[in-house]
């Protein structure tokens, strides 16, 4: 599939728009299975993740070869999630964020996470499993928002567990704001079958999951600004948002990553677009290590990325250099 037919394959789905009349919950009959961690990644990229977060010992497949395919044997952070196939596209990428984030939950876990350019909102779903304290899900279009309020509300207990705590629910909306903010959370306590040790200090933690309607054009905005200060935001993630090649667009979307004021960024992106090498080239500017670049990343098994047209890339940046930036970069 090219990239323009990817693209216009997303726009058809809300041209019609996405009214009540769109979240009947018998039309969400599909099933996106995520967890397993099924993509293929080089050793010296596995050795580095696990470098990263801090692991002594591996749960991945050990009998790969180059490149190798991640299993986590144990299959504890599995996550399924009904979408409805008529008013939903899930990006590849965003699948490849999920399963990364599944595999090595340790990258958000017990952190304030932030995705841009959210759509369907899938890796901020896998961040709230893996165990992040809070995730703010973001996009312009409040539409795509309220279609995400739909997906979480239908599989709130497939992500956050069958008694979530009422009192972890937090909405991002000030009543002088017109900014569309809902909170869409819960909590779930983590045992010793989710992977996690009964003495960590990540034993119990509260997912709330919130979304805000962000333009990046407008991220610069003072009250934008003071709204993504106030969440002291630790990991943005970024499922192929580097779409639109014109200056003016890099521009807004590096702005936005780069006052989200993350120590870590992620980002998935599929290779040949048209705006990736320019937002790239600002972005390492502004960090001071580069972890993974431009690590293939591809799932066989569920056919992402295994066609020269469909080569997606890992990039993980961390250290901010600066603390804030004007609109001009």
């Amino acid at each position: 599939m090219s990239e323009s037919s990817d693209d216009e394959a997303y726009g058809e789905l809300f041209d019609s728009g996405l009214g009540e009349d769109a979240f009947d919950i018998a039309d969400f009959s599909h099933t996106e299975h995520l967890g397993g961690g099924y993509f293929l990644l080089r050793d010296e990229a596995l050795e580095r993740l696990e470098k990263l977060v801090g692991r002594t010992s591996s749960v991945l497949n050990p009998n790969g070869s180059p490149p190798q395919e991640c299993v986590d044997q144990t299959n504890n952070r599995a996550l399924s999630v009904r979408l409805n196939p008529h008013k939903s596209y899930v990006w590849p990428s965003a699948k490849l964020m999920s399963e990364l984030l599944l595999l090595f939950p340790e990258l958000v876990r017990g952190a304030n996470v932030i995705e841009l350019g959210c759509g369907l909102g899938l890796p901020s779903l896998a961040a709230a499993r893996a165990g992040a304290r809070k995730v703010v899900a973001t996009d312009f279009d409040a539409a795509y928002l309220r279609g995400l309020d739909k997906v979480v509300e239908i599989n709130h207990e497939n992500i956050f567990g069958a008694n979530p705590s009422s009192s972890s629910l937090r909405s991002a909306r000030s009543e002088d704001t017109a900014e569309y903010a809902t909170p869409m959370g819960g909590a779930r306590e983590l045992s010793p079958d989710d992977g996690y040790e009964e003495n960590s200090a990540a034993a119990s933690v509260s997912a709330v999951v919130e979304t805000y309607l962000l333009d990046w054009f407008q991220s610069c905005d003072e009250k934008v600004v003071s709204f993504l200060e106030s969440q002291e935001l630790d990991v943005c993630l970024c499922a192929d948002v580097n779409y639109n090649p014109t200056e003016d667009t890099i521009t807004a979307l590096t702005n936005a990553v780069l006052n989200a004021k993350c120590d870590i960024l992620i980002l998935i992106s599929r290779e040949k677009r048209l705006g990736l090498e320019e937002f790239i080239a600002r972005i390492k500017t502004h960090y001071r290590r580069t972890v993974l670049d431009r690590e293939p990343i591809c799932c066989e098994r569920r056919g992402i990325g295994t066609c020269e047209d469909e080569r997606h890339s890992l990039f993980i940046f961390r250290g901010r250099t600066t603390l804030s930036i004007d609109n001009g970069l």
